[in-house]
Parts: structure tokens; C-alpha cells; sequence
């Protein structure tokens, strides 16, 4: 029998929870028999240069822009060509922009998997809001374009990374796609976060970390402010955050007006984010909404209890006083500070809550994932 082809396409490898995840993903298919894996990629951004040198990796650049005018940009000729060549069994899709230009190359011989890595924007239907805003409008005819060529390929599904996502496109997709909507939570690599001894509780300096682009919606500001409020109460802490982009400069304007420069580290885009998470004593979390969390999982596999704002998809990662806390939308940052000192100042709970945030982790491994996947390629086949 012939190996079974697999095409992951994604955007870029730039740093992200789905771009961590599809790497992850086709270097656990990699161990397994009979199968040819391939990932696509548009463009040559590549922020995880370790993980990636595992993984057959192709850059085509791609793109597809519809037009209500007649005046679609239509870049998938070297895309087509590659499912040509290589005559994929099944195409795994992360994130709209590469759903599009998939789709927009009329490739019907392989199965496809569209990974909702969050609450895809250009997935929803239809509402009478749409016909006043231009982008909303536009997200419908990107939509009906989509699933136009969805109904013509041979078979597909959908794999909702939180309770939260699968919601969102049970609501979104018209019947039957909505029946071909399979949970599967995110995963890691756990071995490479769970290989440090656990943690022990602070002694002299409390240690807190964070990683995650620097956007509104991932909210570091107010950590930096929870991290004031514990100096304000006696505290002697740090915060790592890990990451970059548009809020940065917002960030570090924060830090300096509450003199909080020698408190805050920010390094920038790092790799190693499990050597950074091993020297720390606890994972923060503020994002005002999550897909799902990946980064918490990756926390909790280094033995780090998790204090984080209800973000919804994290909703499916929290084992309430058990793994940490799941702390409501408008929780102040004093009361969140309050939150950190009540875990951190007692050893046995702390203890407790390191074993069992590890141990929690486990059953998120990457292994059990992709024995799952495969068998989802399968069925589709």
C-alpha cells in the first residue's frame, strides 16, 4: 500500500500557538510509518528554526484575495502545482489565509482538515450588520467562497481546539459541514517542558512569567499592573514576558511609570521558552479572550500553577484549585495579586498544585494527539 501523503499548509511560522502546534504536529507524524509529510508555508518567517529542521518544509508563496468587482488576486498557480506534484491524500489547513488559497486552487482529489485554531472571523453568517460594514461584507463573500469549494472536495472536517471554538462553528457552518465538527483540544510536546525537577515554592524572590504576542487582546498590561500591586504589598517579584509586537512600546511606558524597570524583563521572541518557564515559580495569563491556551498547558507541564483571567477557550486547561485559578473577566489586579501571594506563600499547597499542574499536562501529550489525528485521516479516507 502507498504511504499516505499529508499537505499542513500555514501562513508563516512567525510565533504562535498554531504555528507551535503545526510544527508539533508534523514532526510527531513523522515517527510513524507510512506516511509522506509536507508543510507549506507562503513565506520564509520562521521563528522556531529548531523545531522546523525536523519538518520537510516548502515556502510557496501563495495568496488569494476574492472581489465582489470581478477583480480577484489569484496568486495559487506554484500552490496548484505543488498538489500536482506531490498528490496529497489529505491537506490540513491552519488559519483562514491558508483555508483561502487552498481552497482557491479547485484541488478536489484529497480530504481536508480545517484546524479552527480560534473563533474564525470570516466564518460567520450571515447578519443584517453585514450589509452596513465594508469588512463584515466582506468576511461574508470570503465565507460563501470558502464553502462553495468545501462542498466539492472529497470529504471534510473540522477540529475545534476548545468547547468554546466548537460552539462558534456548530453556530457558524451550515448543515451537514456543522456534523463533521470534531473537539480535540491543543497539545504539546510534553517531555520537552516536563524535563526540569518541579518547582519549589519561593524562598526570597517570587518569579512569574508570561509569554504571548504583544497585543491588546493578550492584556500584558495588566500583569504589569498585578505585578505593582504585589510590590505595593511587600512582594519581591519578577515578571518574564516573552514575546513581542505592537504594544510593546505601550508596555514599557507602563513599567517605567510605575518604576517598575528593574522588574520587568522583557527579552523579546525567545525559542526556548521551556529554559525561561523551568527558572520560574508561576504562570500569568491575562488575555480578555483565548482560543484555548496553549501556552498555559506548556506552563503547567513544567510544574507551574496557572493564574489566569476567564478567557473562555481556556475554560477546557483549569482545574479550579487544582492546576491554579480561573479569575473573573473584571478581577482587579489587587485581588489578582492577592490570588498569587495566597498559592506562592504556602508550601504545601504550592507543592500540591506543581505535581498535579504536570500531571494534568500529561494527558495533552503530542503522541495521543496525533494517534487521534491519523485516525480522523483515516475515516475522511
Amino acid at each position: 500500500m502507498e504511504n499516505i501523503r499529508i499537505a499542513h499548509i500555514i501562513p508563516s511560522l512567525a510565533k504562535g500557538g498554531a504555528e507551535r502546534l503545526a510544527l508539533d504536529i508534523c514532526n510527531a507524524l513523522n515517527k510513524q510509518p507510512g506516511l509522506e509529510v509536507k508543510l507549506v508555508v507562503f513565506s520564509d518567517v520562521n521563528t522556531y528554526p529548531q523545531l522546523s529542521s525536523t519538518v520537510d518544509v516548502e515556502i510557496i508563496p501563495s495568496n488569494y484575495t476574492p472581489s465582489l468587482t470581478g477583480k480577484s488576486v489569484n496568486n495559487t498557480t506554484a500552490l496548484r502545482s505543488f498538489f500536482d506534484r506531490f498528490k496529497p491524500h489529505v491537506i490540513h489547513l491552519h488559519l483562514f489565509e491558508a483555508e483561502i488559497a487552498a481552497r482557491a486552487t479547485e484541488y478536489y482529489n484529497a480530504v481536508y482538515i480545517t484546524h479552527c485554531h480560534y473563533n474564525t472571523v470570516e466564518y460567520k453568517k450571515f447578519s443584517f450588520a453585514s450589509l452596513l460594514n465594508k469588512t463584515l461584507f466582506t468576511r461574508l463573500f470570503e465565507r460563501a467562497f470558502v464553502l462553495k469549494h468545501t462542498k466539492l472536495a472529497k470529504a471534510n472536517s473540522y477540529i475545534a481546539i476548545s468547547k468554546d471554538t466548537q460552539l462558534f462553528f456548530k453556530e457558524n457552518l451550515p448543515s451537514p459541514l456543522k456534523e463533521n465538527i470534531i473537539l480535540q483540544l491543543n497539545a504539546i510536546n510534553y517531555n520537552s517542558f516536563a524535563k526540569a525537577p518541579l518547582p519549589t515554592a519561593p524562598t526570597t524572590e517570587l518569579r512569574l512569567i508570561n509569554t504571548g504576542s504583544f497585543i491588546t487582546r493578550k492584556n500584558q498590561q495588566y500583569l504589569v499592573q498585578v505585578l505593582h500591586a504585589l510590590i505595593q504589598k511587600g512582594i519581591n517579584a519578577k515578571l518574564h514576558l516573552l514575546g513581542n509586537g505592537v504594544e510593546r512600546n505601550n508596555i514599557e511606558n507602563l513599567v517605567a511609570s510605575l518604576n517598575l524597570k528593574d522588574h520587568v524583563i522583557a527579552p523579546g521572541l525567545v525559542e526556548n521558552v521551556e529554559d525561561y518557564l523551568a527558572a520560574s515559580h508561576l504562570y500569568l495569563h491575562a488575555a480578555t479572550f483565548e482560543p484555548f491556551g496553549l501556552v498555559l498547558v506548556e506552563a503547567m507541564a513544567a510544574g507551574l500553577p496557572v493564574i489566569a483571567l476567564d478567557g473562555h477557550g481556556n475554560r477546557d486547561v483549569n482545574v479550579e484549585g487544582k492546576t491554579g485559578y480561573l479569575m473573573p473577566a473584571n478581577t482587579t489586579p489587587e485581588d489578582f495579586a492577592d490570588k498569587i501571594i495566597a498559592i506562592t506563600s504556602n508550601p504545601q499547597q504550592y507543592k500540591e498544585m506543581s505535581t498535579y499542574a504536570r500531571n494534568f499536562a500529561k494527558g495533552f501529550d503530542i503522541d495521543e494527539y496525533t494517534q487521534k489525528l491519523l485516525a480522523e485521516y483515516k475515516k475522511l479516507l
